[in-house]
């Protein structure tokens, strides 16, 4: 399946499942992917033959690429997110009260 608009979870699942991922040379995708996947120009469609063909017919490409992504995308869960977010949360509540505490001074 193929979009130009694939969100991050889309990429992780496939990557997790053990598929070879091809994404969008564009946008956020290449920074969170690192070279555990193919990049492509999704408006130039030489681009996507180029690496579908490449997937296709280099199996130590192919191997290498569900063996890198296997390893990203278990480097992200739901759970680390969270705990993330509320070391985050957590923070800005500290620097608020430092700086409610400075108004009142």
């Amino acid at each position: 399946d193929f979009c130009l608009s694939r969100g991050l979870g889309d990429v992780y699942k496939r990557q997790a499942c053990g598929c070879p991922v091809i994404v969008s040379q564009r946008g956020s995708l290449p920074e969170v992917v690192g070279d555990a996947a193919l990049l492509m120009d999704p408006e130039n469609l030489d681009s996507l033959v180029s690496a579908l063909k490449a997937v296709n017919d280099d199996p130590r490409l192919r191997a290498a690429l569900v063996e890198k992504g296997i390893i990203r995308a278990s480097q992200f869960s739901w759970r680390t997110a969270a705990l993330k977010t509320l070391a985050l949360y957590n923070d800005l509540m500290v620097c608020d009260r430092a700086t409610e505490s400075l108004k009142y001074s």
